[in-house]
């Protein structure tokens, strides 16, 4: 490691930055946001730079550098665009013991500066000495992924509460217990997700004086449409904390391998008459997890909300006193229909679009397939496989026409998706003789011609990829 890190506080401190290059600009805005007095010179004002935002807080000076214009000076930070230059102003600061770093330069330079993530007073610095900047900031990418942007809110609260939990727990092994049990407590976690912070106070001052035990809680998840790059960042920071993942037959082996090595995977998912967990018995593990103070994530294929029963076991949770939260996902008709090219809605040919629970044709809550006729939108079904017969005998029996366009899309997002194309008269055959399975979504209007490229036009496929 050549390069230490550090954190310097610049507050009403003296900055010089020389340059007239965007990485000058950036600079001295970082610099000025730390609480530097940020001095930007500039030699050629007439630069792609000559149009600085009013609301700027340094001062700008268009001429080049003098050597007192150094004086009083904390740190300097050189941009000039001129190797030569930046090598005269490194040999100046250095005779003058003033700090100095030279863009891209490190040689010439007393200190890099990191890319950065930020969460308040939460800040993450990423060096590579200076050799790949370009990958420093790929890390960072992948860290700001990884960070939960309320991580500021829990600093500053935590911060509030510091010398009062000082005073009461002397020893600093028991504190850093009192805060290690307190960050993975259910209800003050949920209470932060949902920005609650008055309950998080309360959290903190039952745990202070000893009041309940630490609870756990309970995450809706939703899983997306298969594809674990669809997954939501929260979703998968979540995935990657759980203690324990309740999780549906169709969520992927793909997306389960980012959780902690350590975690307790619990495969709930039905199939027919095959349920490993009957619903009850979901409800009741959910519980038994999350009153033993462990978080749980109850991932779910799509969207929690839609047909997957999220709504009973939130109803449920909430009625034995368990902190809930929900984290939406993209549901697999919006997920699927986008890798096919198929938009739900379009101006031209549908302007509504309704999903369907096919396994709940009957009884009660059951299909009224005469007003859904009567939309005259796009209509997907969900869990239909089964029942492509019954599907297409009631459609045309409502008045839907027999050529009207069908789309089956079979594993949707993931590498192994298939789609079909047909139209409603030849719905079962697409589904037989191609040995359509579950998971797939059935997709009925004129919107799928579009996935099947019947309304492009040659030009379409003239313009350019995007890379």
């Amino acid at each position: 490691m050549r390069y230490f890190p550090a954190f310097l506080d610049l507050k009403e401190k003296r900055v010089v930055v020389i340059g007239q290059n965007p990485p000058a600009l950036s600079k001295a805005r970082l610099l000025s946001k730390a609480g530097a007095k940020v001095f930007l010179f500039r030699s050629r004002s007439n630069h792609c730079l000559k149009n600085l935002p009013k609301t700027i807080a340094f001062s700008v000076t268009d001429r080049p550098w003098k050597s007192n214009d150094f004086n009083e000076t904390y740190l300097i930070v050189a941009s000039s665009g001129d190797n030569n230059e930046d090598k005269l102003i490194s040999k100046h600061a250095k005779s003058l013991g003033i700090l100095i770093n030279c863009v891209d330069q490190p040689a010439i330079s007393d200190f890099t500066i990191p890319a950065m993530v930020e969460r308040g007073e939460v800040v993450i610095g990423i060096s590579t000495g200076g050799n790949a900047p370009v990958l420093a900031r790929r890390i960072r990418n992948a860290i700001e992924i990884a960070i939960p942007q309320h991580m500021s809110e829990i600093v500053s609260l935590i911060g509030t509460f510091r010398e009062k939990v000082r005073n009461k727990i002397p020893s600093f092994e028991k504190r850093k217990v009192f805060w290690d049990n307190l960050l993975d407590d259910g209800s003050f976690s949920v209470a932060l997700e949902k920005g609650d912070h008055d309950l998080a106070r309360l959290e903190i001052e039952s745990a202070l004086n000893n009041v309940k035990p630490r609870l756990g809680a309970v995450y809706l998840v939703g899983a997306g449409p298969g594809n674990p790059e669809l997954m939501t960042i929260k979703a998968s920071q979540l995935v990657s904390r759980a203690d324990v993942i309740v999780y549906d037959r169709l969520v992927s082996e793909e997306i389960l391998e980012t959780s902690r090595r350590d975690a307790k995977l619990i495969n709930v998912g039905k199939k027919n008459k095959q349920d490993s967990y009957k619903q009850n018995g979901i409800n009741k593990l959910l519980l038994n997890e999350a009153s033993a103070g462990r978080l749980v994530v109850r991932l779910k294929a799509g969207d929690p909300f839609m047909f997957s029963r999220g709504g009973e076991e939130l109803e449920f949770l909430l009625g034995h006193g368990i902190p809930v939260s929900i984290v939406p996902g993209i549901t697999s008709a919006l997920g699927c229909g986008a890798t096919a090219e198929i938009p739900m809605t379009h101006r031209k040919y549908s302007s509504s679009v309704t999903f369907v629970a096919a396994h709940r044709m009957h009884g009660s809550g059951g299909i009224n397939w005469d007003a859904l006729v009567k939309l005259s939108g796009t209509i997907v079904f969900y869990m239909g496989i089964g029942k492509v017969n019954e599907i297409s005998k009631k459609l045309l029996e409502s008045g839907l026409e027999p050529e009207c366009p069908v789309a089956v899309i079979e594993q949707g997002t993931l590498p192994n998706e298939r789609i079909f194309y047909g139209e409603l008269n030849t719905l079962k055959s697409i589904v037989v003789n191609n040995k359509v399975a579950s998971p797939a979504i059935i997709v009925v209007g004129e919107v799928t011609k579009l996935g099947c490229n019947e309304f492009r036009t040659e030009d379409f496929f003239d313009l350019p990829m995007a890379v």
